[in-house]
């Protein structure tokens, strides 16, 4: 018996998460994990064209390319703070349509299933990262070190100043 068939793993399902009536931090606060969140499919537009590039005939025959669109403001899965969040960020902001949903496409793949789960994984992604709660800044102090090499800095130019006045004697 190998190694790796040792042992039983059981996978348990992820309970599900409303976060339509919570705001972001509430739900942080009460153990939600951000790599939880994700938009539910039934809110997600998928539609198929022809793919660019590369790729001979296929590429001709099939629409393979994966267009996913998603409406933040539509969004019943997300709270109004969360939807606000969504469409202020900067991550999203490349794939931001003028009416403030989202598109993203993929052509990666050779079919039309791979490339809808791949764009579906990066919207989810994306989503998760904008939600993300940016880190603040400790400010931090100046080292002993550093403070007495400026003060050793001030005394030199100290010296270098008195050295340069005239002297009436």
């Amino acid at each position: 018996m190998s190694k790796r068939s040792q042992g039983i793993k059981r996978v348990v399902p992820h309970e599900k998460i409303d976060l339509s009536q919570t705001t972001l931090s509430d739900a942080l606060r009460s153990g939600v994990d951000i790599k939880d969140i994700r938009v539910p499919e039934s809110e997600i537009k998928v539609d198929f064209v022809c793919s660019s590039g590369a790729g001979g005939q296929n590429v001709n025959k099939r629409k393979t390319k994966a267009q996913i669109t998603w409406s933040i403001s539509d969004s019943k899965a997300f709270s109004d703070d969360m939807k606000k969040i969504l469409l202020e960020s900067p991550v999203l902001k490349p794939y931001r349509l003028d009416d403030g949903r989202i598109r993203i496409e993929d052509q990666q793949q050779r079919t039309q299933e791979r490339n809808e789960e791949s764009a579906i994984d990066r919207l989810n992604e994306h989503v998760q990262k904008a939600l993300t709660p940016k880190k603040k800044r400790k400010p931090s102090k100046p080292s002993k070190a550093s403070r007495e090499r400026r003060k050793q800095r001030e005394i030199n130019d100290r010296r270098k100043k008195k050295d340069r006045r005239q002297r009436f004697d």
